[in-house]
Order: structure tokens, then sequence, then C-alpha cells
């Protein structure tokens, strides 16, 4: 019975891991940095995280975790609720989409993959909150906060293979 009991208890954190870690990343993304305005421009790691399990594992992050997360980027945000919302569940589903081209492909190729809907993502974020203020907003952010994100690709794809390859392998 015990057995049982902690099989099930295994199951469900394997499940869940993937939220967890894309929860972390979203906090992380949230930190206020010490420097001045950098607050503001912050690397999207949720992003990378939602990328990387919609192509490789979209069984372990549903798309109502996706909503959730998304929601919970735009409280912590203080943007227009619904934003990054739209923007998560955009960009997992295309990422679920684009299992097939990606799946087998380098790591380069779903880097550049990766870097294509990250600038989409950004330049979706840059025209709705400009719309939303009522002026351009000046484009030197959206730049930064691209490339900080993209060059986080990396090591962050890294650790969710290792994650994968340890934590999340059952049956």
């Amino acid at each position: 019975m015990k057995e049982v009991f902690f099989a099930k208890l295994d199951r469900a954190a394997r499940y869940v891991t993937p939220f967890l870690l894309t929860v972390v990343l979203l906090l992380i993304s949230h930190v206020p940095m010490n420097a001045p305005g950098m607050s503001r421009i912050t690397p999207l790691l949720a992003l990378i995280s939602l990328f990387h399990w919609g192509v490789y594992r979209p069984d372990l992050l549903p798309a109502y975790s996706v909503f959730l997360l998304g929601l919970f980027h735009d409280i912590l945000g203080g943007a227009g609720i619904g934003v990054w919302t739209l923007i998560y569940l955009l960009v997992y589903k295309v990422a679920e989409l684009q299992r097939r081209f990606f799946f087998g492909k380098t790591f380069v190729w779903v880097w550049l993959g990766f870097s294509i809907l990250a600038a989409f993502a950004i330049g979706i974020a840059w025209s709705i909150n400009s719309l939303l203020t009522g002026q351009l907003i000046h484009l030197e952010a959206p730049a930064f906060q691209f490339l900080t994100t993209v060059g986080f690709y990396g090591p962050i794809a890294f650790v969710f293979f290792y994650c994968q390859k340890v934590l999340l392998v059952w049956d």
C-alpha cells in the first residue's frame, strides 16, 4: 500500500516539475535588479521554459498551466492583464505545433527557432504596450530584452535537458 502511494506521489512530482521550474524562472525574471533602469529590462526566462516544454514534452505542461503562468506574469509585471497570458499561449502553441520540425535538429537550429519566436513574442508585447500607453515605446528596452533572453537560452536549455533526462524519465 505504501509503495503505491509513493509511486503516485513520485509520478505527480514528475508531472508538476516543468510547471514549478517555469514558476521559478518567472520569479527570477521579476526580481528587481540594482542597476538603474534594468528592472524593466529583464530576460524572459519563462519564455525559454515554455518553448522547451512545448517542443520536447507538451504532455507535461498543459495549456491551462501556460494560461496560469501568463496570468501570474501579468500580475507580477503590472502590465495589462492578459497581455503575457496571450503571448505565452501563442508561444507555447507555436512551439508545440513545430515539434516535428525541431525534433532531431541540432541545438543551433532549435536555438535559432527560439530566437525567432522570442523576437515575435517581444514584438507583440512591444506593440500591445505601445497601444496601451498611447505612444511608441523606445526600441532599446525590447532589443536588450531579446538579446538577454536569447543569451540565457543555452544554459537554461542545458538544465532542462538534464532535468528531462534524470527526473522526468518513467514508464
